[in-house]
């Protein structure tokens, strides 16, 4: 049903369900937030959307008061401005405000939100905290020093049906983080967190360091693989606002940076799922697929019991890796053992893979890599659209015969047929299942979600 309402000062229409943040932002409206994720995390805790509305107490929160026929919301008085900038100067007080060497510097919504009401990170010191990391896992680093506890990463994991982070303690003394250091809980490594996360308190762990002196030492001949998740979210991170096949200007790109080699996962991924639909037809009993490493992470950990129904295959990684070493090593007469196979992908999970001769970047990393060799963010969104394409966009590699399978998505869903295969009630032959909402474009690794979007 529809209403009508003003919005600082002008006749809006609305419909009786939404919120004020969802009625302002369908009227072309924005009102900042921090710990929303609609569908996800809607606790109003940050109490950054406040809004101020006529003959109501105080500054209601928009995430979760609806709208009304009638209804006057101011978004942007004086009295509101102030108390986000009262709310921002307090969080920054207890965030160890290091913007110019953090991760995410350019692509921070607490840095954002400081810019835009007057907050500067030089009014604090970044010395009087110190850094509370957990570098334990080999896919993502926490650091609660930076964290706003907005709550996001545990509205994401609890999205997953993982439950491993959580809110502790009470007041001042409130943490957001795992009960115990991330490797030694059942984190699967979809990197969900990472994603919804608005600072740099979760990021994922930077290998390119170490990659960029493998590949200047030339010790090994390194070549690169490319998910279509990578070239897609590529551009994105540079701020194209256009979707664009951006395999041309990547591998032009990734020669640059010294890769002797860039091929396309396509096939490699239709070969590796041809090899487990055979293996799925030879058993009796249901098959579990290897292509995502946070459902194989899963089934290790949360279901050893099942650990048999694996196909045996590995992950989508691991294969491409055995099957570009092979092929390169016969077509460049040179020993496997001196080649490097870096898949590049929007996955983070990947990065717990430990296969022989396989590096696994995320797309952020290698975003972070190509700046380094830019010296800039700024140079290298030049440098990036300038790029011309190269005329081939991808090295050729034997074509495989396209194999399809239906994949569930999402961890809640992967873990609902994985206790079907362990009743007994699992009618197919071949469960395939991606970790992430959406599939593989949505990895922890991809260009994040921002608060206004959902995990569903």
């Amino acid at each position: 049903m529809e209403i009508t309402m003003k919005l600082n000062g002008k006749i809006c229409a609305a419909d009786t369900n939404d919120t004020i943040l969802e009625a302002a932002k369908k009227n072309g409206i924005e009102i900042p937030s921090l710990c929303f994720m609609k569908g996800c995390n809607e606790i109003a805790a940050c109490r950054m959307c406040v809004v101020e509305v006529a003959g109501m107490r105080g500054l209601p929160p928009a995430c979760v008061t609806k709208v009304r026929e009638g209804m006057e919301v101011l978004t942007d008085s004086p009295k509101v401005r102030k108390a986000r900038h009262a709310t921002l100067n307090f969080l920054a007080q207890h965030h160890r405000m290091i913007c110019d060497q953090c991760s995410r510097y350019s692509d921070c919504e607490f840095h954002a939100l400081c810019v835009a009401y007057g907050i500067s990170e030089r009014d604090y010191n970044p010395y009087k905290m110190e850094a509370d990391k957990d570098a334990s896992a080999p896919h993502l680093i926490r650091d609660t020093s930076k964290c706003v506890q907005c709550q996001r990463c545990v509205a994401a994991c609890h999205n997953q049906s993982m439950d491993i982070v959580g809110a502790f303690h009470r007041g001042w003394k409130k943490k957001v983080a795992p009960a115990q250091p991330l490797a030694q809980t059942d984190c699967v490594g979809c990197g969900q967190c990472v994603a919804a996360c608005p600072t740099g308190a979760l990021s994922i762990r930077d290998d390119t360091v170490q990659l960029r002196n493998l590949i200047r030492q030339k010790k090994k001949h390194v070549v690169a693989v490319v998910t279509p998740a990578a070239a897609g979210g590529f551009g994105k991170l540079f701020y194209e606002t256009e979707q664009k096949d951006n395999a041309g200007k990547l591998t032009a790109m990734l020669k640059k940076l010294g890769f002797e080699r860039v091929y396309s996962s396509v096939s490699l991924q239709d070969a590796h799922l041809a090899a487990e639909l055979e293996i799925a037809a030879q058993r009796k009993t249901p098959v579990i697929s290897e292509g995502c490493p946070a459902v194989r992470n899963l089934v290790e950990k949360q279901y050893p019991q099942l650990r048999a129904c694996l196909s045996g295959v590995g992950t989508q990684q691991a294969f491409a890796a055995r099957f570009v070493r092979r092929f390169y090593a016969q077509e460049a007469d040179i020993p496997e053992e001196d080649i490097l196979v870096v898949y590049l992908n929007s996955c983070t999970a990947g990065k717990t893979e430990t296969a022989d001769g396989l590096f696994t970047l995320t797309t952020y990393e290698l975003a972070f890599m190509f700046r380094r060799a830019c010296v800039s963010r700024f140079t290298a969104m030049k440098v990036w659209r300038e790029q011309l394409d190269e005329a081939t966009p991808f090295d050729p590699l034997p074509k495989a015969e396209a194999a399809t399978a239906i994949t569930v998505t999402g961890l809640g869903a992967v873990r609902t047929e994985l206790e079907k295969i362990q009743s007994g009630s699992y009618e197919g032959t071949l469960l395939k299942g991606a970790a992430c909402p959406g599939g593989c474009s949505t990895g922890g690794g991809a260009p994040r979600h921002t608060s206004a979007e959902s995990l569903e």
